[in-house]
């Protein structure tokens, strides 16, 4: 659903250029100006806000009332677009122009049009035609490279692949250059980093297996297939795996299928430095190429990262590991030994609850009571009584997903007609069927119900997407318990699929566990 756009038409006429044989409030010039514009947003399926006329004014008179009430409205955000037949109806005062087109209209969001001579702050170009005539070669250049950067942004939009090098684990298709295909050869390591990680092992245990197993990092399998490739820091462990490249990989969205660019961009076409976007900027592609590796595991694997645990000596990590926390202070546990037996013990020395000093427990036995727990969880859910209740839930959401899908099709339906009305009344104010006050009154009505409709229908699809987000969610479930049957030995690739974490308290009788699960 796209939000309605609201547009504000700005009218000026000077005294030299007024019509004086016209006895009226208003100039037919002033009027002429009013269709002109209100066509012109009714083409571009824009909503008129309000109309600010100026009479009897100049172009570098800066006390022009409908102006400075069309100023106000801009910086309170009462509309989206400031329209007017020419951009010297709006000013001839170029510190005026530069002020508020230029710079407080960019800050405040708002954008600025003239139909005539076709400024428009959205088209970086429009600017350039303003500045002095000094500067067209300069302008040429930074052209070009707009021009360029607008081509690979849109293959960019459309999921083509535009870098020189494409990530390790695939190659680009011979028969399209942007186009990604798997890497046979490579793709093997690459699945195998991911298991690797998802069974306990941390990413520089990863790296020294890989290199101790002779197998060429990124760079090294580029240059051994004759790809001319350096990367882009020298250093002494270049040709080696190291655990930043590790973690590049285990990271790297492109893996489950989806294009991921822009991450980088060059300061200007004068400036080629590069400089990292915010991850929110960057461009993403769903579905773009054949996936390596299963979504499910990759969610798995950036889960873990933000519960990184280092990794004991023989390179697994202990199970349940940032998974532990104390039932009352909320405190971490830590492993430590006594006798060659792991214990795990809370962090928190001192805390006003008796329970919580010096409480701890033997890892082994906590395992064990987490293995038993998950066992029993699978075997409840695999009951032909839970199943029936999930079917039952799923009919019951199934239903409601039907009625949501309706009560949004009418709302777009009413939503689509209101625009419609919206637009006649815009063309019987222009042939003069109703007057001013009457249209103002409409039309200010009339946006109301629209805004209220977009708002019932956004509700509905927020309903709409939480439903389906759940039946997605018991579905994964059923997956899950389907793939598991009876659990021998607790692993951390077990671990990080059942258990949120586990919460470790005791009483006079002995300890309590509770644990919080992730299905």
């Amino acid at each position: 659903m796209t939000a309605m756009t609201k547009a504000a038409i700005y009218c000026r006429l000077s005294v030299e250029d007024k019509n004086k044989n016209r006895q009226s409030d208003e100039s037919e010039s002033i009027q002429n100006q009013k269709s002109l514009l209100a066509k012109y947003c009714i083409e571009k399926d824009w909503d008129i806000y309000n109309f600010y006329c100026d009479e009897d004014y100049s172009g570098a008179d800066n006390q022009r009332p409908a102006f400075n009430d069309l100023l106000k409205g801009a910086e309170s955000g009462e509309f989206d677009i400031v329209v007017c037949k020419t951009q010297s109806r709006f000013s001839r005062d170029m510190e005026i122009v530069e002020k508020y087109i230029h710079n407080k209209f960019l800050e405040w969001n708002v954008r600025f049009v003239s139909v005539v001579d076709n400024a428009d702050t959205s088209d970086k170009g429009n600017k350039k035609s303003r500045q002095i005539n000094g500067l067209v070669n300069e302008w040429f250049l930074e052209d070009l490279s707009d021009n360029i950067r607008m081509v690979l942004n849109n293959k960019r939009n459309e999921g083509k692949y535009i870098g020189s090098y494409e990530p390790f684990g695939y190659e680009k298709d011979k028969q399209d250059k942007n186009k990604l295909v798997i890497d046979e050869t490579a793709v093997e390591v690459v699945r195998r980093i991911f298991e690797m990680y998802i069974s306990g092992m941390g990413s520089t245990i990863i790296a020294q297996t890989l290199n101790r197993e002779n197998i060429p990092n990124p760079s090294n399998y580029k240059k051994l297939k004759g790809v001319p490739y350096s990367p882009p820091k020298q250093s002494t462990t270049r040709d080696k795996w190291s655990d930043t490249t590790i973690r590049a990989i285990l990271t790297n969205e492109m893996y489950i299928g989806n294009m991921v660019q822009g991450k980088l961009k060059r300061v200007s076409y004068k400036n080629q430095k590069l400089v990292r976007v915010p991850k929110e900027q960057w461009v993403i592609v769903e579905g773009t190429h054949e996936p390596i590796i299963e979504k499910e595991l990759f969610q798995r694997v950036q889960h873990r990262f933000g519960k990184y645990a280092k990794p004991c000596k023989d390179g697994k990590i202990n199970p349940l590991a940032y998974k532990m926390k104390c039932m009352y202070c909320g405190g971490s546990f830590h492993k430590h030994k006594s006798k060659q037996i792991d214990y795990i013990r809370c962090r928190t020395n001192i805390s006003q609850h008796e329970l919580c000093v010096g409480q701890s427990m033997r890892l082994d036995k906590l395992m064990q009571i987490v293995l038993d727990k998950i066992n029993e969880l699978i075997e409840r859910y695999k009951d032909n009584s839970y199943i029936e209740d999930n079917i039952v839930i799923i009919d019951e959401w199934e239903r409601e997903r039907g009625k949501l899908k309706s009560q949004l099709q009418d709302v777009q339906t009413k939503l689509d007609e209101k625009s419609l009305v919206i637009k006649n009344l815009y063309v019987d104010k222009l042939k003069g069927v109703i007057p001013e006050e009457q249209f103002v009154e409409f039309n200010s009505g009339f946006l109301a119900e629209k805004g209220e409709l977009e708002k019932q229908l956004a509700e509905i699809s927020a309903k709409l997407e939480h439903l389906n987000r759940n039946s997605e969610e018991l579905q994964s479930k059923r997956e899950l318990i389907e793939k598991y049957s009876q659990i021998e030995v607790l692993t951390k690739e077990v671990v990080d699929k059942f258990v949120d974490f586990v919460e470790i308290g005791k009483d006079y009788e002995g300890k309590i566990v509770r644990i919080h699960w992730l299905v």
